[in-house]
């Protein structure tokens, strides 16, 4: 259980020091630079434009994006109002929670008496 809660806390404190830490900003959400560039691509897209070409619109109906995950977040942000920002915040701390239990439920079934 300690190592549970330490691997928590080693999850959340990147990102309370984002948070309260100096310079400490809502808007400064990553501490990996691909974190600004993924929160850029899960933008809701303008209308009539595709993931894999969002400006011009220019698109072929039969192309299927290969960008699933950020197709689904495009989705979630777009009728949930959410925005990208809140998003990752919301995965930073509920991510680590999730994966904490799941790793719980695996040992749980893998370590039966």
């Amino acid at each position: 259980m300690l190592a549970l809660l330490t691997t928590l806390c080693a999850a959340w404190l990147p990102g309370l020091k984002l948070a309260f830490g100096p310079n400490a900003s809502y808007y400064a959400f990553g501490y990996v630079g691909d974190e600004y560039v993924y929160a850029q691509r899960i933008q809701p897209l303008i209308a009539g434009t595709t993931a894999t070409n969002p400006v011009n619109g220019i698109c072929d109906s039969g192309v299927i994006s290969p960008y699933y995950l950020e197709d689904l977040l495009r989705v979630v942000l777009t009728y949930s109002g959410i925005d990208v920002i809140a998003l990752f915040w919301i995965w930073r701390g509920v991510f680590p929670v999730l994966l904490a239990c799941g790793m719980v439920l695996l040992a749980g079934s893998c370590l039966k008496r």
